[in-house]
């Protein structure tokens, strides 16, 4: 193996032949690798999920959703409420603090809003599969 000084190493990465010609190929695994930029987050636990500890067909239409998750540092709490198509969440972080929450839809950009100071939000979206980024945690997929 051969053994480069720093200067020898500088010189030869600002001559370029260090540095090939990236593939297309290699773009798009560096594109869908930042992608996943948001492993670093806690995966939060859901601890608690109203659809789960009741039978669905019991449930009247007009009941919302309650879901919990539990994070090292933060928890959310969301009510999903159904409203025809669009689904209303009310959500809360505890311990309670400002924060801007990120809702994540399989497609589309997210949706992002902003907790006030006692960590409560509101967002209205389609129904379907959604998750939450907010602070150091990402929540699993809910389908609302």
């Amino acid at each position: 193996m051969d053994h480069f000084s720093d200067d020898q190493l500088m010189a030869l990465l600002a001559a370029g032949d260090v540095v090939p010609q990236a593939s297309e190929s290699s773009l798009e695994l560096a594109r869908m690798a930042f992608d996943w930029r948001t492993l670093d987050a806690e995966l939060a636990e859901l601890v608690a999920d109203s659809a789960l500890e009741q039978a669905v067909a019991l449930r009247a239409a007009a009941t919302p959703r309650l879901v919990s998750f539990e994070g090292r540092d933060v928890s959310v709490e969301l009510e999903i409420a159904a409203r025809d198509e669009e689904r209303v969440i009310t959500g809360q972080l505890f311990p309670p603090q400002e924060a801007t929450v990120e809702v994540v839809r399989p497609v589309g950009a997210p949706l992002t809003v902003d907790t006030d100071v006692d960590g409560r939000f509101v967002v209205e979206v389609k129904a379907g599969p959604v998750a939450f980024d907010v602070l150091s945690i990402r929540t699993d997929w809910l389908v609302t």
